[in-house]
This record gives C-alpha cells, structure tokens and sequence, in this order.
C-alpha cells in the first residue's frame, strides 16, 4: 500500500475514532485544502499538452457519467441526503486524481491540464448548478469564495512555481489532503454514529455506483485516467463547503462517501501495478478483474 492511500485510510479511521481535534479545526478546512491542491498540480509533470482527445475524455467519464449518474441517483434519497450527493456531483474532480494517475501509469500531465480548466469552470459552473439542483436558499457567494480560495488561487500559482522533487510535493499533497478528510469525516462523526444504519445503506449505494462506473470505464478504455474520472469527484472541497451551507446529513454523506474513496482507491490500487520504465502499467490483480482483458 502506498503512503498516499495509508494516509487517506489512516485519516478516515481516526476521524471516525477520533473526532475531537479534527471538528475544532472545522474553520481551517478550506485553506488546508488549497494547500493539498497546490502541492498536487506542483507534483505533476507541468506539462500543457492540450490535448483534445484527454479534454473529451475528462468531460465525458467526469461530468458526463460521473456527475448526470449522481444526479439522477439523488432524485431517490430523502432531503439532507440529496443536497450532499448533488453538491459532490457538481464538483470538480479530485486534486488526489494527479498522484493517483502517476501512480497507475496514466497521463497526469492530461489530468492537471483538465484540472485548471475545470477549476476555472467551476466559478461559473458549480454556484449555477446549485441554484438549479438545490434552490435559491443556497448561498452561492459562499461556494465562489470556496472555489477561488481551494482551486483557482492554487492554480494560478502552480503556473508560477516550478519544483524539481515532485516526489516531495506528492508527499506533501497527501498529508494535507488526508488532513481534509480527517477534519470532514470527524466534524460528522456525531451524526454519521446516531444515523450509521441510515449512513452506511445510503453511502454504500453511493460508493457501488462510483465503483462499478469505474469498471464500465475500465471495461471501454483499459486506461486509469478514465476510471479515476468515474469514481472521484472532489469530496474533500464539497464537504468543506458543506459544512457552511447544508444540513448536517449532506456534510455527513459526503464524509461518508469519502471513506468509500478510500476503500474504491484500494480496490483499483491493487489492479494497476506500479509500471516498469517504458512500459505500460501491468494489472497486480488481473485474476479479480479478468472479463477487462477480453
């Protein structure tokens, strides 16, 4: 297991353990976020391959798949809920995709261009889905200054800064962002151990349907980028924001969901091998996922 995924899994179970300091530092979420974010676009190659084919692809898995099949599972879950899985669903992808895809063999260089363009998008994109999914109670104010502190400042930085041990910033992208998760998961705790049956039968479904929209991209592709666009949204920036204009039950199902990240990134870690120089990525556990093969 690598450190990046000891981290994430380390941060569930303590947040879950123990709640306590991570719900006191609730108000500093958004600024430890933009720090993971940052470290991770410094990680990547840098490289501005604009490439059509890998725009498509991230529009497609990511908003296509990922976010319309989100939206129409939220039509079937009680208010609370709902609210958090739509706002998972208009989010960006996650910072964590970049260190994942050099993990797995992918193109990071493809996912942090992506990346910027929909962070970018995201001031526009996401206050507008909101008002339409979830109403005019939303205050979109709110998720803009969300947006701009965790994504856009981050970026435009990134362009300006070039750092050799990326190594070192993949390091560092992982501890802030198992911080994130930490803090999310445990300022949920409460709720999450009053309502666990109400919780797990809904962040199960939850986590399933990412997972098995994961394989359909393996299925179609045999390329990580495309599963890791189906299976991960930016949980960590919607349950931050979530804390500040939804119910306790959203911010709850969305820390949930960030547990079932945990456990989906296991899941494929264990198929996509680390690669060999000049090679392409090997599957570790082919025997588990042998219908991709054919």
């Amino acid at each position: 297991m690598s450190l990046f995924n000891k981290l994430l899994a380390l941060s569930a179970l303590a947040g879950l353990l123990l709640p306590g300091p991570g719900a006191m530092l609730k108000d500093y979420v958004i600024f430890l976020l933009a720090a993971s974010v940052l470290f991770s676009l410094l990680a990547s190659r840098q490289e501005f391959r604009l490439s059509a084919k890998a725009l498509k692809a991230g529009l497609i898995y990511n908003y296509g798949i990922l976010t319309l099949a989100l939206l129409v599972f939220s039509l079937f879950l009680p208010p609370g809920i709902r609210e958090g899985v739509v706002l998972y669903a208009i989010f960006p992808p996650a910072v964590g995709m970049i260190t994942l895809s050099s993990q797995w063999g992918g193109k990071p260089e493809d996912i942090f261009v992506f990346q910027l363009l929909s962070y970018v998008a995201s001031l526009v994109f996401v206050p507008l889905a909101a008002y339409f999914f979830m109403g005019p109670g939303i205050d979109v104010s709110i998720l803009v200054s969300y947006i701009a502190i965790a994504f856009i400042v981050p970026g435009a930085i990134s362009l300006l800064v070039k750092v050799e041990n990326k190594k070192l910033m993949n390091e560092l992208s992982g501890i802030f962002l198992a911080l994130v998760f930490y803090i999310v998961i445990a300022k949920s705790q409460g709720w999450i151990v009053e309502n666990w049956q109400y919780v797990l039968g809904y962040s199960l479904a939850f986590g399933l349907l990412c997972h098995l929209l994961g394989l359909l991209a393996l299925k179609i592709t045999k390329d990580p980028d495309p599963v890791l666009y189906t299976i991960w949204k930016n949980g960590g920036a919607a349950a931050a924001a979530s804390l500040a204009i939804l119910p306790a039950a959203a911010t709850a199902i969305i820390s949930a969901k960030l547990v079932m990240d945990v456990l989906i990134i296991l899941a494929y870690s264990t198929y996509w091998a680390g690669p060999k120089k000049g090679q392409p990525p090997q599957p570790a556990a082919a025997h588990f996922y042998t219908w991709n093969r054919k």
